[in-house]
């Protein structure tokens, strides 16, 4: 028992025992004083977001930047816009590819643009996946949204991965993205 004691502080450690100690309560103390000045600054939380890929982890952690710093910098908006610029032409090519793999049908027999759909589906399938969206693309992005078929894959959107969020851009935001 009288060697455990030593080892513990208990007893005949000598100056080299007291001078760690010393470090040790000095750093600390150290990490004590920058934590509270951390405090009064502002309170620090950390947090850990799990989720698969485009559950909006990141749009979350982007989020929270804007309510505590008010407005994204100036610089950071061209990168922004071309992420949704990218992601908006993404969406249309998944639903497209979503609906060959379903077998569903983007046209009716009775709908006049029945070639142009034809059309617009093989130019989003042959996109490369970093396109941006521009009026062209758009074009094509707007005519296939208006199709039933479209429509039908999103509402099977279980059955494969695509944000929640692709009915509000493609359907009340792509001009704007757009332009």
């Amino acid at each position: 028992f009288k060697i455990m004691g030593q080892c513990c502080g208990g007893g005949g450690g000598g100056a080299s025992g007291t001078g760690i100690d010393r470090q040790i309560d000095q750093q600390i103390m150290n990490e004590m004083a920058a934590h509270t000045a951390e405090q009064n600054d502002h309170t620090l939380h950390n947090v850990l977001l799990l989720g698969p890929g485009d559950s909006g982890k990141t749009t979350i952690l982007k989020q929270m930047q804007r309510i505590h710093h008010n407005k994204i910098p100036p610089s950071e908006l061209p990168t922004y816009t071309n992420l949704i610029r990218v992601e908006a032409v993404k969406y249309m090519a998944t639903l497209c590819k979503q609906a060959e793999l379903l077998q569903i049908e983007l046209s009716r027999p009775e709908n006049a643009d029945h070639v142009d759909i034809g059309a617009s589906r093989t130019l989003m399938l042959a996109l490369n996946p970093q396109s941006e969206l521009n009026a062209e693309i758009a074009s094509h992005v707007r005519r296939l949204w208006r199709t039933d078929g479209i429509q039908a894959t999103l509402a099977q959107r279980e059955k494969f991965q695509i944000a929640d969020h692709v009915a509000y851009f493609l359907e009340q935001r792509l001009d704007d993205i757009a332009s």
